[in-house]
């Protein structure tokens, strides 16, 4: 099987959430889920903010027959950030894989960063960091799903591959995000020098030829649909297909048009441009 034979459509945390990424979700869980399965989705994400409250409200059971009896389960915890900065587990760490095994997630996104003014950090160093990490991850089941933010590009996606071939963790994988990828000028070279294995997530998002001047505004509040934009999505698909990759589609639009949209509109739109992008992809 391969991503395109019979995809598997996911919603992470923020995709319904009709709210920006550091704001509170303006729909309810349930419509949420609701929302999601009539869409044909099997999988979706949680924000570390959200699975606390879920499971301060449900025992970890309780939260996972939740999402089982609308057809769903939980794939991926976010976002870790820290590791990148620190020689040993950090308290968001460890919490962030207690959660994951609590709700039943098998995936933890990491993500890395060099602020701007701060001077990059050494692969090499960087590299024992992620290993480290991709090691105390294994004993809890997990793969650690790195990815990069275009908006801050000291840890672009050249850096990535290096260090996730560094490391060589079985566990040890990339988030493609085609908004980070796009925007990133590393992007499809770093992308080219990884195999199938190496590849963790995928989530799309489209977005205009020209990047804007203002990248972070993109990123946070004017991502497109696919197929709205001009991003090579169809051969990116069929790129990763070719390869062998098998796992979800998601899609992470973060937009000011969608958010205040009711979220079974959300999830419609959002299922209707997969869609378009999935048979454009198969030709």
């Amino acid at each position: 099987m391969t991503i395109l034979d019979d995809p598997e459509l996911m919603f992470p945390q923020l995709q319904l959430a009709g709210a920006g990424w550091d704001q509170p979700a303006r729909h309810s869980f349930r419509d949420r889920l609701v929302a999601a399965a009539r869409q044909g989705v099997t999988c979706i994400g949680l924000n570390v903010e959200e699975a606390d409250k879920q499971l301060a409200g449900h025992s970890p059971e309780g939260l996972r027959k939740l999402l089982a009896d609308h057809g769903l389960r939980v794939a991926e915890l976010e976002v870790l950030f820290g590791w990148d900065h620190s020689d040993e587990a950090t308290e968001l760490e460890t919490h962030i894989f207690d959660l994951a095994v609590a709700t039943g997630a098998t995936k933890v996104k990491a993500a890395g960063i060099t602020p701007p003014g701060h001077d990059p950090i050494p692969t090499e160093v960087l590299t024992e960091r992620f290993g480290a990490m991709c090691d105390r991850a294994a004993r809890h089941g997990l793969t650690i799903a790195l990815e990069t933010i275009a908006a801050f590009p000291g840890f672009d996606l050249a850096v990535a591959a290096d260090v996730l071939l560094g490391a060589d963790r079985p566990n040890g994988t990339l988030q493609v995000d085609t908004w980070h990828l796009f925007r990133d000028p590393s992007g499809r070279a770093a992308l080219d020098r990884l195999e199938a294995r190496h590849i963790g997530g995928l989530e799309l998002a489209d977005g205009p030829a020209e990047a804007p001047d203002d990248l972070m505004t993109e990123c946070v509040s004017a991502r497109l649909l696919p197929g709205e934009g001009a991003f090579p999505l169809a051969e990116l698909l069929r790129d990763l297909n070719e390869r062998g990759v098998d796992l979800p589609i998601s899609v992470e639009v973060l937009s000011s048009r969608l958010q205040p949209l009711d979220v079974e509109d959300i999830a419609a739109r959002t299922a209707v441009a997969m869609q378009k992008v999935i048979a454009a992809a198969r030709g």
